[in-house]
């Protein structure tokens, strides 16, 4: 099984992590290891985008239920915005209109957070080795190195 020859690496130095961080870091160990290097994969920063498909994911939930009451009760259903204890900036919106619009804010800016998450990445990487000797050897090095 291939992914008993793979090894993670911390604190990947900031010169291998640009946007083509995975092909920068393959080759840094390419020179080391030759032909020994199957694959190397920075792990992308994702923590903002998976908050924004928290807050996604709490919309759709809120528009489902939503439609349902609007289904149920014939009418549309209406919300206040704003602050309670700002009472003058408080309004009344409908309930579906208003999280549709919330999720489509969210969907809009997604592919931004992806692209963000690969290019500030986390400084932690796999790197796959062909053979389990070779990374075990990689993994001697590195830990006798460290202490």
């Amino acid at each position: 099984d291939i992914s008993n020859y793979t090894v993670l690496v911390r604190n990947v130095p900031t010169t291998l992590r640009s946007s083509d961080g995975d092909n920068m870091l393959f080759h840094f160990f390419k020179e080391f290891y030759r032909d020994q290097v199957i694959g190397a994969h920075i792990i992308p920063n994702l923590a903002y985008l998976e908050e924004a498909m928290e807050q996604r994911n709490y919309n759709l939930k809120k528009l489902g239920y939503y439609v349902e009451l609007n289904n149920k009760n014939g009418k549309r259903a209406m919300i206040m915005l704003g602050s309670r204890m700002l009472c003058l900036r408080r309004e009344k919106v409908d309930a579906v209109n208003h999280y549709k619009k919330k999720i489509q804010e969210i969907d809009s800016i997604i592919p931004k957070l992806k692209t963000i998450g690969f290019k500030e990445n986390t400084g932690v990487a796999f790197i796959t080795f062909s053979s389990k000797e070779i990374q075990q050897f990689v993994l001697r090095n590195f830990n006798s190195k460290i202490k």
